[in-house]
């Protein structure tokens, strides 16, 4: 019997061949077997594909926040020199302030503006450590008069300004004689006090420090924005537009020795 089926199984596969359809079952069996190994293959190489494409993308992403942090850095190396050119201008300048014979001078920075009910402060970043006192008085490089240090602690300094309510500063009208009390306001502006009617006064006129007081002469105060006569009164009224504007930046301090 089975003899007989290996014969007649030969028989077949030679019929097979003679006419062709053998080639074809060749096929369709190698074709069984080859393909779950491509779509392996191919699986493989889609997966190795993506895998290049995230460490591409890690690495463009690393690049990113390499470029960022240097750009970064360039901008804080221009900010620095930045820094460094107007310290070295402010100093420059400041150079040209003549320091009167009983003041040394000290320079510091305005890191703070507020508004208390005592008047207008700013805080200076110089305090008992490096020398400042109470009643020390603080200008600009433009010589403006800023104000005088009402408060001290060691590292940073509070300053009334000269518009502050109670603040009296002996002032002149600069190019003329013409002489008074520049007082602070809670209206933010100084009112020239003890200006008679027919003194040489008009809007515009600076208003300067006279040097009759504990304050050196010539710094500047303000403006004379407006003035009312009333004709009845001895007295006119002067107000002055002070001439600090409200910033935070470099200032000088004259210490008083």
């Amino acid at each position: 019997m089975t003899l007989k089926f290996i014969i007649s199984a030969f028989i077949l596969i030679v019929v097979l061949v003679s006419i062709g359809y053998w080639a074809g079952l060749q096929n369709f069996f190698l074709a069984a077997i080859a393909d779950p190994s491509a779509k392996l293959f191919e699986k493989i190489s889609l997966d190795r594909l993506v895998l290049n494409q995230v460490r591409e993308f890690k690495v463009l992403a690393q690049k990113n926040r390499d470029l960022e942090l240097y750009q970064q850095e360039l901008l804080s190396r221009l900010a620095r020199l930045e820094e460094l050119d107007k310290e070295n201008e402010f100093l420059r300048r400041s150079l040209n302030i003549k320091v009167p014979p009983s003041f040394t001078k000290i320079h510091g920075s305005i890191f703070s503006l507020s508004s208390a009910p005592s008047g207008f402060q700013v805080l200076l970043n110089k305090g008992s450590n490096d020398g400042v006192a109470v009643e020390d008085i603080v200008i600009t490089n433009e010589q403006v008069l800023v104000g005088i240090v009402q408060e001290v602690q060691p590292s940073f300094s509070k300053v009334k300004l000269t518009n502050s309510p109670g603040s009296e500063i002996m002032g002149r009208i600069l190019g003329a004689s013409t002489t008074g009390i520049v007082q602070g306001n809670a209206d933010g502006f100084l009112h020239f006090e003890l200006i008679v009617e027919g003194e040489d006064i008009k809007e515009g006129d600076v208003v300067v420090s006279s040097g009759r007081d504990n304050f050196p002469a010539s710094l500047i105060l303000g403006k004379v924005e407006h003035i009312q006569s009333d004709g009845g009164t001895l007295f006119q009224d002067v107000r002055i537009k002070p001439a600090f504007e409200y910033f935070t930046g470099r200032v000088i301090i004259f210490h008083h020795q």
